[in-house]
């Protein structure tokens, strides 16, 4: 019987995990040229460069791309403003809440930065999370007034 190698070749994963986040980013950023809906702006790796909320380090490091919605391109001047994660797994693994815990906690700190300086109901009104992964999420993951997105395979 063959041997299995179970070792992940991290750097090939690792280029394939920027692969993936840069296509989708691009195919979203796209849509400002083509737009099908309210998108006005991109940011990338962090926060819009215009913004003047400080919701905290947590919002930059978990903000691999943010899409802000409506006429302006930061948390005051946006109708909408999507925090977007990345999530590639190289197994054919399940995305399970525990593999998120990191994620979500960063996702509740910003919440806790932007009420520092905003009214809990613009922000309800305004900010969501998203996840994107390449790998199926496991059964019953649920978490109310969050959107679980799954991406592209390729």
């Amino acid at each position: 019987m063959p041997i299995i190698d179970d070792e992940i070749d991290t750097v090939r994963a690792s280029r394939a995990g920027h692969t993936f986040h840069e296509r989708w980013a691009a195919r979203r950023a796209l849509q400002l040229v083509f737009p099908s809906d309210s998108l006005f702006a991109i940011a990338v790796e962090g926060l819009s460069s215009t913004e003047i909320a400080n919701p905290g380090s947590a919002a930059e490091e978990v903000a691999d791309l943010v899409l802000y919605y409506g006429n302006g391109d930061n948390f005051s001047s946006c109708d909408r403003l999507e925090t977007v994660q990345f999530k590639y797994k190289v197994r054919e693994e399940e995305v399970t809440s525990s593999f998120l815990k990191k994620t979500i906690r960063k996702f509740c700190e910003t919440l806790v930065g932007y009420e520092k300086e905003f009214s809990v109901d613009e922000i309800d009104r305004k900010v969501s999370f998203i996840f994107v992964t390449n790998a199926p999420f496991a059964r019953g993951l649920t978490w109310r007034g969050t959107t679980w997105t799954t991406g592209l395979r390729h």
